[in-house]
């Protein structure tokens, strides 16, 4: 029986590997990978700020929802603390662009980019 269930999990994560819907959430387990992903991320935080600044709201929106998705493949303590503060940052700057608030949303998104790429910084040096 449990070489059967070991077959079957070995399928199906090798189905999904060949799917490429776990590749990604293993690009990030290497240092090299979260020092990727961390980039990723502050490139679409920034982009998000230029687009919050001028009035773009469906660039901003778009923006601020890749760095949601590159965040969570940065694994292990890479960040820290302050990365959530980036998130809920992000989160925040999401819901003011929803309410057509771009203005507020540059604002709480400045700090988050500093932020990022002072933990882009550090990643890089380790």
């Amino acid at each position: 029986m449990n070489k059967m269930i070991n077959k079957m999990g070995v399928a199906l994560v090798t189905g999904m590997l060949a799917m490429g819907t776990v590749s990604v959430s293993f690009a990030a387990e290497s240092a090299h990978g979260v020092v990727e992903f961390i980039g990723k991320s502050y490139d679409s935080a920034k982009a998000a700020l230029e687009h919050a600044k001028a009035g773009h709201k469906p660039e901003t929106l778009d923006s601020l929802k890749q760095v949601r998705q590159y965040t969570k493949e940065i694994t292990g303590d890479a960040a820290g603390m302050k990365l959530q503060k980036v998130n809920q940052a992000v989160k925040a700057a999401a819901n003011a662009a929803e309410a057509n608030d771009l203005a507020k949303a540059a604002e709480l998104l400045t700090p988050a980019v500093a932020s990022l790429e002072e933990i882009k910084k550090n990643a890089a040096n380790k």
